[in-house]
């Protein structure tokens, strides 16, 4: 190997070490992707959810991939969320539309403690896009582990790995792992949050991209109708009556003044 290296010369060796760094930047890109979404709390334990997000960079079209999703979530626990959402993104590239459609389902729980909470979720997707023999599928499985930690001001700071697994075994999911990191701060309703992915592409064979994220999303949560106590019989306890009672007074002076005290008998 030593005589090898030598018989390349000096100036070989130059070149081979200029090299690099550009073979580095063929393997490594930069993709950024703004998005926008909203967030409903429709019931104290059901959550809808829709976002739009543009991809620009590197291995996509100049005018950009576009991706809309579309979720729901159920929360029986304070700790235990459930999931379910379609996905689909698509591009145009030379002169012909490409989409990716992706649909998955998923399952996680999350304890806190101090301000920080670590949360797993478990999610199955399956991809699949039109091809000339029809259409492809990627079965796969995510396992994440989230550490996000609540600072006393209103900004949030996460850390993320991701490990994919194949459902049918192959060479493109298996042991691929993604990090993550963002920083999210909130003024209500609107949150506002700035990450950074690594990698996008996570198939293996495929080359590997850092992905910027810049996220807004608006979170609207119905208001929740008053919860009144009650006797084991049904009724309203009694001072629950009474408030209702002194209600319907006042709003039965409101309409017939001859009705109201007379001003001997008012307290001063």
């Amino acid at each position: 190997m030593i005589t090898r290296l030598r018989s390349l010369g000096p100036a070989a060796l130059a070149r081979a070490l200029a090299a690099l760094p550009s073979a580095a930047r063929a393997q490594s890109r930069v993709r950024v992707a703004p998005r926008a979404g909203v967030e409903l709390r429709v019931a104290p334990r059901w959550t809808l959810e829709a976002y739009e997000r543009l991809v620009f960079g590197e291995g996509i079209a100049a005018s950009g991939r576009a991706q809309t999703f579309v979720g729901a979530g159920f929360s029986p626990l304070k700790w235990l969320d459930f999931g379910v959402g379609y996905r689909i993104s698509g591009e145009t590239y030379r002169a012909a539309y490409w989409s990716t459609h992706r649909a998955q389902l998923e399952a996680g729980g999350a304890g806190s403690f101090r301000g920080f909470r670590l949360g797993y979720r478990l999610r199955w997707q399956n991809q699949f896009e039109p091809s000339r023999a029809g259409y492809e599928w990627e079965s796969v499985f995510r396992n994440r582990v989230q550490l996000r930690y609540r600072t006393p001001v209103p900004v949030d700071l996460t850390v993320s790995g991701e490990l994919f697994s194949d459902v049918v075994p192959s060479v493109l999911w298996a042991g691929a792992f993604r990090f993550a990191a963002e920083i999210t701060g909130r003024v209500d309703p609107v949150e506002l949050s700035f990450g950074y992915r690594y990698p996008q592409e996570i198939q293996r064979g495929f080359d590997h991209y850092h992905m910027v994220l810049a996220t807004v999303t608006w979170r609207w949560e119905a208001p929740r109708p008053r919860d009144r106590a009650r006797n084991r019989d049904g009724r309203p306890r009694r001072r629950d009556r009474d408030r209702d009672r002194d209600r319907d007074e006042r709003r039965d002076r409101d309409a017939d003044p001859s009705s109201a005290p007379a001003a001997a008998e008012r307290p001063r």
